[in-house]
């Protein structure tokens, strides 16, 4: 009985700790799509930041144009103008060299980022980004350097600026070139991990389903069929020991009624008065009714294993009410009771 009573229990630690796996599972799953989302965004800042610094470059160039050339060199054919760029202030010598350091920190800053991150980077991009002698990042370098250079020259050394500015000129569609090639890849580097992951999350899907299916299996289905199946057979097994018990004592209970009722018999074959014939038959009939509730316990244990079927046959309504009120006269006679 103690095995009966702790099943129900073990199954339900069962069911509590195949809860906790489906929420670790859920947790983990969350935080696998929460990484993926963050190595996205990642991915789409750095794209963000090489467009960025192809616009920087373009505009110290620019700005190198302003600050050492005449505004009518500016609008040679084919050259970019200030006027590209709206500004909120006029322009002076000072203005320009502060613009032009500020846009050279800003370049510093988002090539010192891409340095910073290079462990994190898809290898197509460090192979175009830091390679040596053509990379994007040497390139940035030397067209930083020229800039700084140019920078700190004042407007009267107009030899040593158009030499910085024409290194600038040569660096800049390499520059432009090297980062257009690194912001492709890293758009087909982007669109292949998306679709990478969108695969891979159905597969994990399925695989976590399958899973939490099998652990269901085992941990709450196949313990509660072992369950229902043992106590099946502990019911048969207590069923049989009732139905050998009522089998026993009716065999017990039968025999010395036997007896009775042959005793009886036989005391009604003697010469009786009326008195003494109506209790003998008082006993015979009573031990009868006795006989026919041990048979009727036989049946009901034969009812319940299925071998009993049904008769009918006639009876005697006033031979059975009349038996009864034999029985039951004495008693009511004591008790000083008219039946």
């Amino acid at each position: 009985m103690k095995s009966l009573l702790k099943k129900p229990t073990n199954i339900w630690s069962r069911a509590g700790l195949l809860f906790v796996l489906a929420l670790a599972t859920v947790a983990i799953l969350f935080f696998h799509v929460a990484t993926q989302s963050v190595d996205n965004k990642r991915n789409a800042d750095s794209i963000y930041k090489l467009s960025q610094q192809r616009s920087i470059v373009n505009h110290i160039y620019v700005l190198a144009r302003y600050f050492h050339k005449s505004p009518e060199a500016s609008k040679e054919q084919g050259t970019p103008s200030l006027d590209t760029f709206s500004s909120p202030h006029t322009f002076d010598h000072s203005t320009a060299r502060n613009e032009l350091r500020d846009l050279i920190r800003q370049l510093e800053y988002l090539d010192s980022r891409f340095n910073n991150e290079r462990d994190v980077l898809p290898p197509s991009i460090i192979q175009v980004y830091f390679k040596d002698g053509t990379g994007t990042s040497y390139l940035l370098k030397d067209y930083i350097a020229n800039a700084n250079k140019l920078a700190q020259v004042s407007r009267d050394q107009k030899k040593i600026a158009n030499s910085l500015l024409e290194e600038l000129a040569i660096k800049r569609p390499l520059i432009s070139k090297s980062i257009t090639a690194a912001t492709s890849l890293y758009y087909q580097h982007l669109v292949q991990t998306i679709e990478k992951q969108s695969q891979n999350y159905w597969w994990l899907v399925f695989a976590v389903f399958f899973g939490f299916s099998i652990a269901v299996f085992l941990f709450l289905l196949k313990p509660l069929e072992q369950h229902i199946a043992q106590s099946k057979s502990d019911a048969e097994l207590a069923n049989k020991i009732k139905n050998e018990f009522l089998t026993s004592v009716s065999h017990e209970i039968r025999t010395p009624m036997h007896g009775i009722i042959s005793a009886g018999e036989n005391l009604e074959s003697t010469s009786l008065d009326v008195k003494q014939a109506d209790y003998v038959h008082t006993i015979l009939s009573s031990a009868d009714s006795l006989l026919d509730v041990i048979n009727d316990i036989l049946g009901y244990s034969a009812l319940e294993s299925g071998d009993t079927e049904a008769e009918i046959i006639r009876f005697n309504l006033y031979d059975n009410a009349q038996d009864l009120v034999q029985i039951m006269e004495e008693r009511a006679q004591v008790k000083n009771l008219d039946l």
